[in-house]
């Protein structure tokens, strides 16, 4: 299953309105905010039921698992479902464990999970992490409801980095580690050990690169952390684009057919049966579109990549506050103890 998937759901009262652009989305958020009366609204549809009060208007096939199913097994529930979106109730543990998520990178159907705790097992991307939010519609009596991304991007200044880092160990790391020549950048060998790293840290002003792609089930966690002051001492930003390989591709360092078209709507080409997070798929793309006596290798950088020709075309697609830190001069400077954590 591929592409974007959207969804009208509405009744005389109240309408949800949402686009699925990955395989697997997370709906936070407390109770009352819809989320129940959305899954019942969907479910009723799909059953045929007779107390079915909403339209639900989409291409999709779909399918809601909800506590009807509870004397079964979800593997029989859904062994038989293939190309859907598989809505799923809060509460249901069985999406945290292991079996679950084999099975979630295998189907080939998409996934909306509704839960407030991250699902480890699971590489989902942290902009598709969302709540529910609801406003007045114009021109008529219906509340809309909407899809609102959980955390935003913003910008900021004057981040006077003392360190950098990387969430892999691999081709990402062996570049920025020759790129920001004049800031050390260690690796933290895996998105699960970043937050101990940043612990383990002397530094108290930390930029930390992570493959946003999949990094959504760590966000929270680390995010609700720092926020709650319970870190006292650091200013963490985080800089998560979808893949190291992303920057490469988008930064012109590879020749691909329709490369425009592919970054600018990956949805249209990431089959997800076949790649269980977009980081996996600009990984396979960034490989097949290397020349031959360049291959890319994610696991170890060829010295081309470490050239100023392409350092350049890397430099040119970052962000200004990068860019500038590529530039730092090594002053020593120590940020005062502010607690921070932010995304851009």
């Amino acid at each position: 299953m591929k592409g974007q998937v959207k969804f009208r759901i509405y009744d005389k009262d109240n309408e949800y309105r949402f686009t699925l652009k990955r395989n697997i989305t997370i709906i936070q958020g407390e109770s009352g905010t819809g989320k129940t009366t959305l899954l019942q609204a969907i479910f009723n549809s799909m059953s045929g039921s007779s107390a079915v009060a909403y339209t639900v208007e989409t291409s999709a096939n779909y399918f809601v698992y909800t506590d009807a199913y509870t004397n079964l097994r979800w593997e029989t529930v859904l062994a038989e479902i293939t190309n859907s979106v598989i809505f799923i109730e809060e509460n249901n543990r069985f999406v945290y464990s292991n079996d679950f998520a084999k099975y979630v990178k295998k189907s080939g159907n998409y996934f909306v999970i509704i839960g407030r705790k991250p699902l480890k097992g699971l590489p989902y991307s942290w902009q598709e992490i969302y709540e529910l939010v609801s406003h007045k519609g114009s021109g008529d009596l219906r509340r809309i409801y909407e899809f609102k991304e959980f955390y935003t991007n913003f910008t900021f200044t004057d981040y006077n980095f003392d360190l950098v880092i990387m969430e892999d160990s691999n081709a990402g790391f062996e570049f920025f580690k020759n790129f920001f020549s004049n800031v050390p950048v260690i690796s933290a060998n895996g998105n699960g050990n970043v937050l101990n790293t940043i612990l383990a840290a002397d530094a108290s002003n930390i930029l930390c690169i992570v493959d946003g792609a999949a990094f959504g089930s760590y966000l929270q966690e680390y995010y609700d952390d720092f926020e709650n002051g319970k870190h006292y001492n650091k200013r963490i930003t985080i800089w998560p684009p979808e893949s190291f390989e992303w920057v490469l591709l988008k930064a012109g360092v590879f020749t691909c057919k329709n490369l425009d078209k592919i970054l600018e709507n990956p949805s249209d080409y990431i089959e997800c049966s076949s790649y269980a997070s977009w980081e996996r798929f600009f990984t396979a793309l960034a490989e097949e579109s290397s020349e031959a006596q360049w291959k890319y290798n994610k696991n170890r950088l060829d010295d081309y990549y470490l050239t100023s020709g392409i350092k350049k075309k890397v430099n040119d697609v970052l962000p200004k506050e990068l860019q500038d830190l590529a530039k730092k001069k090594t002053d020593g400077g120590k940020t005062d103890n502010i607690t921070k954590m932010s995304l851009f």
